[in-house]
């Protein structure tokens, strides 16, 4: 076992532990560890996994994926996009400026963008 000092406040001294990697592979799976660490991650940046790509580990998957996405951005992306256009105010002019969020229409969709492209080529 490696040495090093740490702290936790209100934490026993078994709370947190560095593993070797040849004690991982002898103590646990792989794929167990990858997994929890991928799902830590997921959590502390409060993305819906269906937005990042991430196939589901079991038959009902993540569900709507549109639904998720309107979700986050009501619940994580409008307080970010509120924070920043204090900005404004700080600087007494438009310096940060959001479109309107819309799912999958629009200008800047890059999908149907091409396809408008190509279809009006083809004539």
């Amino acid at each position: 076992m490696y040495k090093i000092p740490y702290t936790l406040p209100g934490g026993d001294k078994e709370g947190m532990r560095l593993i070797p990697i040849s004690e991982v592979a002898a103590k646990d799976e792989f794929l167990t560890i990858k997994n929890v660490s991928r799902d830590d991650q997921l959590g502390s940046h409060r993305v819906p996994p269906q937005l990042m790509g991430i196939i589901p580990g079991n038959v009902g998957g993540f569900g709507d994926a549109a639904k998720a996405a309107e979700v986050f951005d009501a619940n994580e992306l409008e307080c970010i996009r509120s924070s920043l256009l204090s900005v404004n105010e700080w600087a007494g002019e438009e310096v940060i400026r959001f479109r309107e969020y819309r799912l999958g229409s629009g200008e800047y969709n890059l999908v149907s963008k091409y396809l408008k492209q190509h279809q009006l080529s083809k004539k």
